[in-house]
Parts: structure tokens; sequence; C-alpha cells
């Protein structure tokens, strides 16, 4: 493996870290070389000519106290290289994720991500902070001692080089297998996370179904497989091992015999004998060091591949910078929109809308028609190509993405509630929101009735994804953040139409009050509840095919008026459009 270079790739921005913690245990390594110097040197001095050199004895007690007082900092180094290596790398792809947007989460699963983050990032860290630094040591304080004991006997240095060596060399011969074994199980590994993620989320659903045990079953074997493989690859590890420690331990062994037998014919002076007895267990210390970090090290390159690939991950380019028409449009403008998710078909197809300042607009359409994906757009959550979307001066672009996005606020379908208190889940609107102000959104919205039956009121945690709260509880919470935003326009997913008709109306009454001077776009569900929209818009097969008010669509849409006629075999109407 040596230094490999998409490794450091991954690791750009930290190398400062690994430098320092390299160096700190190269000259950890280099002290303990000098400190058996001179110990050598004065057991000689108290064999050959009975004399301590107490200067040479101090130096060798204030090493060994340096080295006591850099071991603390050698650890606190070594896990601050391997922390900041890991922080870094998550932000990275977490602005990766970012970037790449719903076009990449959609198609991922939740648990092969998750583990992307954590698990795979966190076996990367060892072979920054453990491998590198023993690798550098080796090749400095171990060849440099190899060749300071050249020059003092050839054959010595040449059986120790080739110890080295066969530590060095031996990971070339399994290096593929390896490397094939370690990205199996982390693909094994990936698809069990997923899985595994799936029950638990799913839990409700098993338990009433019942199939449990069955998808038991399932997981079991697959960790069967996870463990199969494991240990296939272990065996071999087991083998490196041995195989290392013999390298290792021969060349050790051998060389000091042969010095030996070099001082006993008389072919070596007594002082170096006693030297290379001495410095020979410093060569290969850090071989040692360096033979346990190997498989720690490779652990993390086998991880890493994927993370490489997700960083080089190719990104769909949202339309870059376009001039606005010359006369200032009155609202928001889309204009020969057409879109599709990766490869498929599109699913828009030169759609033109628009927005009125102040107005209420709508889409309707049977599911599937686009009018979610045309909502998506417009909050400039994936990157389009064709068409237009602008709103006065302002034009959705790759450069003004983020700065649009301020501008909006929504109500989606299915509003993500995280597992924080409801006060913090509000409070991811808007950081700096006062007491006050939380009091005011909780009237508006409302959540006061929520607020008060909660436990802990306000800072009662939600639980994941707001489990806690019912599905109308949770709508109101999403309308109490749009409230704090307080954008200029609001998009509502319309998805009241599974609710009981308490909720139903605590939500109506509170998204009126929302829109009031807003400009306020809705993807309704459900025709009965946009009734009265300044202007709708029909869509069908990804086609804007009609528009205009609801009279004004029932007397020149047979399209429309098809669309009620279906829903009022699920929902009965009164003759106004409202419902009984």
């Amino acid at each position: 493996m040596l230094i490999n270079r998409a490794l450091l790739f991954l690791a750009r921005g930290n190398k400062r870290y690994i430098i320092r913690v390299s160096f700190v245990v190269a000259l950890t390594a280099f002290l303990n070389l000098i400190q058996f110097y001179t110990l050598s040197v004065i057991v000689s001095g108290l064999v050959k000519d009975f004399r301590l050199d107490l200067p040479l004895l101090l130096l060798f007690l204030a090493i060994a106290l340096l080295q006591i007082l850099l071991k603390p900092l050698v650890l606190s180094w070594t896990a601050d290289c391997e922390a900041q290596v890991k922080s870094n790398l998550r932000e990275r792809m977490l602005e990766r994720i970012k970037t790449l947007g719903l076009t990449y989460t959609d198609d991922a699963r939740s648990g092969a991500l998750y583990t992307l983050l954590l698990d795979r990032v966190e076996a990367l860290g060892p072979y920054y902070s453990t491998y590198i630094p023993a690798l550098l040591t080796v090749m400095s304080v171990s060849v440099g001692t190899i060749l300071y004991i050249y020059f003092i006997n050839k054959v010595t240095a040449y059986i120790m080089l080739a110890g080295l060596l066969g530590v060095v060399i031996l990971p070339l011969f399994t290096y593929k297998y390896l490397w094939l074994t370690g990205k199996e199980v982390w693909q094994e590994y990936d698809a069990f996370g997923s899985d595994f993620l799936d029950l638990v989320q799913g839990m409700q659903t098993l338990k009433n179904l019942p199939a449990c045990k069955i998808e038991k079953e399932k997981i079991q074997a697959k960790a069967k497989l996870i463990h199969k493989k494991t240990m296939d690859n272990m065996k071999v590890t087991t083998i490196e091992n041995f195989l290392f420690e013999l390298f290792s331990g021969t060349g050790a062994l051998l060389s000091i015999a042969y010095a030996a037998y070099c001082g006993l014919k008389g072919e070596m002076g007594f002082s170096e004998l006693i030297l290379i007895l001495f410095i020979v267990r410093s060569c290969f210390g850090p071989v040692q060091v360096l033979m346990n970090a190997w498989h720690l090290g490779f652990n993390g390159l086998s991880a890493s591949g994927k993370i490489t690939d997700f960083l080089k991950t190719e990104e769909r380019q949202m339309r870059s910078s376009f001039d606005p028409p010359a006369e200032k449009s009155s609202g928001l403008q889309v204009e020969g929109l057409s879109f599709s998710y990766g490869t498929e078909a599109k699913v828009l197809k030169g759609v033109s809308v628009e927005l009125e300042d102040g107005k209420i607009t709508a889409f309707v359409g049977e599911s599937g028609s686009g009018k979610s994906t045309l909502s998506s757009l417009i909050a400039g959550l994936y990157p389009y190509q064709e068409g237009k979307i602008y709103w006065g001066n302002d034009v959705l672009s790759k450069e003004t993405c983020e700065k649009w996005q301020s501008k909006l606020a929504a109500v989606w379908q299915e509003p993500y509630l995280f597992n924080l208190s409801l006060k913090d889940n509000l409070m991811i609107a808007k950081e700096d929101t006062s007491e006050e102000e939380l009091e005011e959104v909780i009237e508006k919205s409302e959540l006061r009735d929520v607020v008060d039956k909660l436990p802990q009121g306000i800072d009662t945690l939600v639980g994941e994804h707001g489990t806690r709260l019912s599905g109308g509880e949770r709508q109101r919470l999403a309308i109490a953040r749009c409230f704090l935003r307080d954008a200029d326009l609001i998009l509502f997913d319309e998805a009241t139409s599974s609710l009981d008709e308490k909720n139903q109306k605590s939500i109506q009454d509170a998204l009126e009050r929302l829109a009031k001077n807003k400009t306020l776009c809705i993807i309704a569900h459900r025709i009965s509840t946009i009734v009265n929209a300044d202007r709708i818009y029909l869509l069908e097969d990804g086609f804007v095919r009609a528009s205009g008010d609801h009279e004004e669509l029932m007397e020149s849409s047979p399209e429309y008026v098809g669309l009620l006629a279906h829903q009022a075999r699920l929902v009965s109407f009164d003759e106004d459009g409202g419902e009984r």
C-alpha cells in the first residue's frame, strides 16, 4: 500500500496534522535510538574500563524523561489528526450531498449514506494517524539505523535490511486479494445497514402483516455472509501477520547472532558489538508498529473507494445565469420549462406558468402529472437546464439558487421534523427568534392546543420524523416555520385529504393567515381546497392543458371537469364545490 495517492486526495486540507503527528512519532523513535546508543556506550565503558560516563548517564536519563513527556503529546496529536481528518472529510461529503441535492439523495439508500458518512470515514482515520507516521518512521529511523550499521558491519546491515524489506514487500503479494475481499465486505455492510434501517423504520408494517420472522431470517443471513467474508479476509491477514513476525523476528535475531559471531572471531570490537545488540531493537521497533498499523490502514483503503467515487460524482448542473426580460414581470414567471429525473422520460414538457404577486396560484392534475415536480423546481430543489424561472429581476440559476431560496418558504406533503424539541424545530427557520415571536407564531399556526398538551410544552422532544405528533400537527408546525421565515412566496403541497375535519380546518385557517399579502402556490390533491384560487393550472402528462379560475375552467376545460368527476366518486361535493 505504502502512500496511496487516492487517500491523500481524501486528506486534502489536513496534511499539516499528518505531518505534525508523523514528525513527533519519528522524533520519539529517534530519541529511543539515541537512548539505546548512549546506553550501549555506558555499558561498554563499565565493562571495558569499569568507568561510568556521568554526562552520558545524565543524557540517557534526560532522553528517557523527554520520551515520557512526549508520550501524551503523541497520543494527543494522533487523536487530533484522526479527528480532524474525519471531521473535514465529513464536512466535504455533506457539502457534496448538498451540492448534488435531491437528484442524488432520491436515488441513494439512507442506510448506505449513513455507512458512507460514518463507518467508512471512521475506518479511514488510522491510515492517517497511525499507518503513515509508522511508515515514515520506518523509512527514516529504521533505514537510517541500517545505514549506520552498514559502516560498522556490512553483512549485519544486509541481514537487517532483508528483514525490513520482507515486512515492506510482503503486502504486495496479498494486496489484490485483500483489496477485493475488503471491498466485498464493505459492499455487504452497506447493504446490511440499508436493509436494517428499512426494517427498523418499517417495524409497524412488519408486525401488522406479520412478516417479522421472514425479514429476521433474511437479515440474519446477510449478517452471516458478512461474518463469513470477514473471516475469509482474516485468514489471509493471520498468515500475513505470521510472515510479518517471521521476517521481522528473523531479521533482528540473525543480525544479532551474526554480530555476536563476528565479535567472537575478533572481526568486530566489543563496543561495536554492544552497540549493535542495543540498537537492533530500535531499528525493528518501528517495524513492529508498522505491522500493527498495516491492517488498520488497509481497512481504511478498502473503505475509501466508494468515498472517492462519491466525491467525484458528476453533478447535474442547473442552468447558469441568464438575463430576465427587459420589462419587469409582475410575479414569478416560468417559461418553457422541461425536466426529467436522470435518464427517465421528461416529467415536464415546455411548461409556462405565472404566479402573480399577492395572489393564490394552484396546480392540479392526476398523480404523476408533474405538479409536485414543478413546485420543487420553483423552490430550486432540482437543477434544470431547459427553460427559465425568474421573479422580477431575480433569476433562478446555479449562481443565485441560495439567494433565491431565501425568498421562499414551503410546507411539503410530508414535512420533515428533526429529533429535537418542538421549539428547536421551529427555530430552524430563524435562529434568533425571540420568545415573543415564538408565542405569536404558535397562535397564528393553531399550535397552542398542541403545545399545551405536551409534557414539557414547547421544549418537548417530538421524536424522529415527529412521531409524537399527528399528521395535522406536523403540518401546523411546518406552517409555523413559514410564519417565522416571513418569506415572499409560500409553496404549499396540500396534504389535508387524509386528515380529520378538525385538523383540516385548523390548517386551512392557519394557511389563510399565512397567505395574507403573500404570493401563495398550492399543489392541490383535492379540488375543493383551491376553488377560490386566483388562477388554477391543470397539468396532464407534463403539459399545461388549461388555466383560469375555477368557474372559467368549469366552462372551458373538459379535462378539469373530468378531474372533478373523478374525485366526486371518492368525495361528495355540494353545489358550491365544498365538502359535505
